[in-house]
């Protein structure tokens, strides 16, 4: 079995062993070195297996790495057959299957029942309710009676104990109570709490890493704790506050199985990876095997320095020379908070400062003098977000939110007195909480749990539009390159899509293109916008109703709505249309689990559009002024300035604002909240979890200001310039590696060594290089170039002089349209009477559109004399299908045009990639981008991205695995145009994404790699197009003589001539074949056999037939491909 990151599972060997999945191979982010975490083997694994996770920190093929649900248990590196699944847990919003490989159905989970099994950490004698002993750690409670232990032995009463609680699960409400299953073990199942639903629990620490806290109208977030204090139970009955927590150590039961990794902090240095040698004691106090505790918690059995404890502060007892610095923490708080301040409340009316709080936070008033629980005083109007709270009040609730507990954590009850009454036992006293009074603990609350097993219930709604529910285990989550739309998505259509040129009153709405949207600064006009209702995965189709009257301005690169923006009321009529003419864009994709700040319910509809209305001055990115439109916020900088401008509009415009509930800077009453989920008739749910009171509404996308997004990196800034390179090599980037080592013919490795005497002297002149194709003259190409209609890409266009703007429009009969009439090749044709070369030097400038045109001219000698050496290689070294022009005044600057191999998604496809040998290379390999013409419809390939980037290692854009599948000096250029056509440009590109390399052997998401390929072969049929309508500068003569039929009947009969590929009749051609077959075939079974580019059924194809879907884009494709040849071939 296959298992997954977050999974629940037990070691088959120890079934009192459970644990959490931390990482898989599959899984590409959840690989993190844990070099300086415990490791302890548990179950046996060859040291071979050990040294390769340890070089990566990814486990090898079938194992995984588990967190067990004791600290005092370390990590183990298990083999997938040792362990056995308990438990999968889900979050609203995830994507998952079910059912066998190739005939799986596919939805979202909309709602998640979660119950648990629970183990106090103080346990209490059953017979007296008197505290027995402070437990967390350990099975050993042998202080607590049970009734059924009389008379028997500790096996025999074990037995008893379990059997009696064993029960079978059921789905339906009032079903039997969750009991412990028979495939784990414990000692003491008489003093769990079983059947403890989730909305009964919070966490038990009041501030964790990465919570949200409010404070002074301000949002912001956990960084981390400054200072923590953490009080003990010495072994004598003292309790002292230690002065130094970081010196803290946990304290490792000698279980007998080997100390495999010990954190290096501990001995000074790393004792290393072992699969042999078992450390039976590490020289600390009394003997006692130690580590550096990550974490805190109630209960733990710690131990530290004499000094630490003299210098604590006490609170019981004193110490004395005699005194032990071993015991169990009785409390931890943090005295000081790190926070990352987000937003403020741009809603209040009461005058705030104009700067977030200071970044250090005290939660309490006296952290570091309390003496008992109830003696702390938390800070006024500082409270934590809570992500579990529900209007528990309200009988119309429909969803439960997921606090994403695992087994380990530490929680309490929300209401403890509700929960002795409910969880009372059973005659024997079974399952009783039995709340532990203060007095008994020295003041101290250990009305404390930890989870013990979770049984995970989710409802989802699958791609058809029904509902079921289901036990999570019998699901897998949905692993895929890009999310599959689905139900409620807000999409748009490509058809009509318009850009503006934004902050330019002079530029004027065009067709949308991709690669001028992602290089320059344009707004999105949508003409179509609607909502799914469903989808046919298999025929590729999609129901949507569309919004009638869409205002909408998608801004930020796609990431925001421009004030004013409105979506009107939505359409009755459904319409079929395909998944490849629709797409969402990141300004309309909410996902459940994200913070949103919203316009409350108090402020009217009126109060709104004066907002809109009125101008915020240059501090907002909004281009009308007024409300800031929808944004994801992804960065901190800047965005205080537009909330702040807002806070002034209250103030000033909002006088007649009078909400239901009075706004105060430091109570939030309803600007903030999480978003639930989505409906298909286009609203969204949102739970107003800081309100006074908390409640769930359904609001229009309109009314959303701001989403948070929750896997943003906050530490980065996405508008830096460092952070394009800092993104790709980040240790959870989801990229996929794609590494090579290229060799010849010979078997010998095709490099550039550190022997010069392969190459010609430093001192022969670069002038050897300007391989200038002789068969187009300069002025010819300038006189051809002037009779091609000018295209997107023109400056002119974008920027007419004296325009008129034309107000945005959504009617489709005033919509400028791109026209289907080919540029006029002709005299390009008649002068490209050979082949041309492949490598060649251009006299012209490299074309404003290259990707690092205005990046500063490499001049470095070492840089230039590296140059030729590639230069010359390229020059009589490039492989078939592979054409690179580089330009006499930016002999740092490349174009590729790679077309695409045959049999292959890609096949007869110009594919365009920039180059840039910067100063630093060879040293570093050269930065690198592509061409991306989806038109917003998402990525060929899972290393080719919409906006340019490339991940290879070779480009240092993936680490690989070995040295030489990284870049170094020997390197060379040839390896990389190699590695993008063999590696890259593959028949299966589902299998290049990150984590996906051992899918493809076990046979696994086959038809979800059928699908890719077939979205890749439609969406780039359309880059032919894009290419002869809009010609690659410095690939003119190489488009005609590869694509087009020459005009010429002379010509046509030179043997030459007859060489041309004619890839345009070709790719039509094929194509059509693919749609007969479409028309011909049933209904697609996943055994058939696949066809190759030609349609024929093939043992070696790669498409299956056609879906419904791709047949409606693949037919306009082709007329659009039959349109340009025809005004050739008169």
């Amino acid at each position: 079995m296959s298992f997954d990151v977050s999974d629940t599972v037990v070691l088959k060997q120890n079934r009192s062993l459970i644990g959490v999945i931390e990482q898989t191979r599959h899984d590409p982010d959840s690989v993190d070195p844990l070099e300086d975490e415990l490791f302890i083997g548990h179950a046996p694994v060859p040291p071979e297996v050990l040294w390769e996770y340890t070089e990566s920190w990814a486990p090898p093929r079938s194992y995984v790495v588990v967190r067990w649900w004791r600290a005092t248990q370390g990590r183990s590196v298990v083999a997938e057959t040792d362990l056995q699944l308990l438990d999968r847990s889900f979050l609203l919003g995830d994507s998952v299957t079910l059912g066998e490989k190739g005939f799986s159905k596919v939805g979202t989970v909309t709602n998640i029942t979660t119950r648990y099994i629970l183990q106090p950490i103080c346990a209490v004698d059953l017979s007296n309710d008197s505290l027995a002993s402070i437990l967390e750690e350990t099975d050993a409670f042998s202080n607590v009676s049970c009734p059924l232990a009389a008379g028997v032995s500790v096996g025999e009463f074990q037995s008893r104990c379990s059997s009696l609680l064993n029960a079978s699960h059921a789905l339906s409400e009032g079903a039997s109570q969750l009991r412990p299953p028979t495939e784990i073990e414990h000692s003491s199942f008489h003093a769990l709490i079983y059947d403890v639903y989730e909305n009964e629990l919070i966490t038990a620490n009041d501030f964790n890493v990465d919570n949200y806290v409010i404070s002074q109208g301000w949002l912001g977030m956990v960084d981390g704790h400054e200072t923590l204090d953490v009080i003990l139970l010495l072994t004598d009955g003292s309790i002292v506050g230690v002065a130094r927590h970081w010196e803290l150590k946990l304290v490792i039961p000698d279980t007998g199985k080997p100390l495999v990794n010990i954190p290096s902090q501990d001995l000074g240095e790393s004792p290393g990876i072992s699969g042999t040698t078992a450390y039976t004691s590490v020289p600390d106090h009394e003997g006692l095997i130690s580590v550096y505790a990550k974490l805190y918690q109630r209960g733990q059995c710690v131990i530290t320095s004499r000094r630490n404890i003299a210098n604590g502060r006490w609170i019981k007892g004193s110490y004395t020379s005699t005194t032990i610095p071993r015991g169990r923490i009785l409390d931890v708080r943090s005295r000081e908070l790190a926070v990352r301040w987000v937003c403020p409340n741009p809603f209040t009316t009461n005058m705030v400062s104009t700067l977030p709080p200071n970044s250090s936070q005290r939660p309490y008033d006296n952290s570091s003098t309390f003496k008992s629980t109830r003696s702390l005083r938390p800070i006024k109007n500082f409270i934590r977000y809570d992500h579990g709270k529900s209007p528990l009040t309200d009988p119309s609730i429909k969803v439960n939110q997921n606090q994403e507990f695992s087994v380990g954590d530490h929680v309490r009850f929300r209401d403890l007195t509700t929960a002795s009454k409910k969880h009372c036992g059973d005659a024997n006293g079974h399952g009783k909480v039995s709340p532990i009074p203060l007095e008994q603990t020295n003041g101290f609350d250990l009305n404390e749990f930890k989870i013990l097993y979770s049984r995970q219930e989710v409802q989802v709604r699958w791609l058809d539009g029904t509902r079921t529910s289901e036990w999570s285990t019998s699901l897998s989550p949905q692993v895929l390159p890009e999310s599959e739309l689905c139900p409620a998505d807000i999409v748009l259509h490509k058809e009509g899509l318009l850009q503006v040129e934004r902050g330019d009153p002079a530029s004027r709405p065009i067709p949308y293109n991709e690669m001028q949207f992602v290089t320059g600064d344009y707004d999105l006009l949508p003409q179509k916008i609607g909502v799914i209702q469903s989808v046919d995965s298999n025929e590729r189709l999609a129901q949507v109703r569309w919004f009638l009257e869409p205002r909408v301005r998608i801004i930020n690169h796609g990431t925001a709505l421009d004030a004013g923006s409105s979506f009107g009321s939505l359409s009755d009529t459904v319409v079929e249309v395909s998944l490849y003419e629709v797409f969402l864009q990141p300004a309309l994709d909410l996902r459940p689990g994200d913070l949103v700040v919203v316009i409350p319910e108090s402020v009217s509809p009126a109060t709104i559009q004066s907002l809109q209305r009125h101008s915020l001055g240059e501090s907002t990115e909004s281009s009308s002024g007024g409300l800031p439109g929808i944004t994801t916020l992804s960065s901190f900088e800047g965005l205080p300035q537009i909330f702040h401008g807002l806070r002034h509009i209250a103030r000033t415009v909002l006088s007649t604002w009078q909400p239901s509930v009075q706004s105060h800077p430091n109570n939030p009453v309803d600007w903030l909240g999480e978003i639930l989920g989505r409906s298909t008739d286009g609203l969204t749910t949102v739970r107003l979890g800081a309100s006074q009171q908390c409640h769930d509404m359904e609001i229009p996308f309109e009314r959303i200001l701001t989403i948070i997004d929750r896997d943003v990196d906050w530490d980065d800034d996405p508008t830096s310039d460092d952070y394009f390179e800092s993104d790709f090599l980040s240790d959870t980037d989801s990229r996929s590696p794609i590494e090579e080592t290229i060799e010849d013919e010979n078997g010998e490795h095709m490099s550039i060594g550190s022997d010069e005497e392969q190459w010609f002297t430093d001192e022969e002149p670069l002038d050897s290089l300007l391989l200038i194709d002789e068969s187009i003259a300069d002025a010819e190409i300038s006189d051809a170039n002037s009779s091609l209609p000018r295209s997107p890409q023109d400056p002119e266009v974008l920027n007419p002089i004296n325009a008129e703007v034309p107000a945005p429009t959504h009617s489709s009969e005033s919509m400028p349209t791109q026209p289907l009439t080919p540029p006029d090749f002709r005299k390009i044709l008649h002068q490209v009477a050979t082949e041309p070369q492949s490598f060649a030097v251009l006299e012209t400038d490299p074309p404003d559109n290259h990707f690092f045109a205005k990046n500063q001219k490499t001049d470095a000698p070492a840089c230039l004399r590296r140059i030729q050496k590639e230069y010359k290689i390229l020059s009589s070294s490039l492989p078939p299908g592979i054409f690179v022009r580089t330009f006499e005044s930016r002999l740092d600057l490349l174009r590729i045009m790679i077309v695409g191999p045959h049999d292959t998604p890609y096949e007869l496809v110009p594919l365009v990639f920039d180059l840039h040998l910067h100063e630093e290379f060879p040293a570093t390999p050269p930065h690198a981008k592509f061409h991306s013409w989806t038109h917003g419809l998402g990525r060929i390939n899972p290393n080719l991205y919409e906006d340019g980037k490339i991940c290879l290692s070779l480009l240092g854009t993936w680490e690989g695995r070995e040295p030489g599948e990284n870049w170094s000096e020997a390197s060379s250029l040839l390896q990389i145009l190699v590695s993008l056509t063999g590696l890259v440009l593959v028949k299966t590109p589902f299998y290049n994404e990150a984590g996906f390399e051992d899918l493809a052997a076990d046979g696994a998401y086959t038809v979800e790699s059928l699908q890719y390929t077939e979205k890749a072969y439609v969406i780039t049929r359309g880059f032919i197009k894009y290419a002869l309508q809009y010609p690659v500068v410095g690939f003119e003569d190489i488009l005609s003589w590869m694509y087009l039929p020459t005009t010429d009947p002379q010509s046509e009969r030179t043997s030459t001539s007859q060489n041309r590929p004619y890839l345009l009749q070709n790719a039509i051609s094929r194509a059509q074949n693919l749609m007969d077959r479409a028309k011909s075939a049933e209904g697609y079974m996943p055994d058939q056999d696949l066809l190759d580019g030609t349609g024929r059924p093939s043992k070696d194809g790669f498409l299956r037939k056609p879906s419904k879907g791709a047949y409606v884009m693949l037919r306009r494709q082709v007329e659009d491909l039959e349109k340009i040849l025809k005004g050739y071939s008169v």
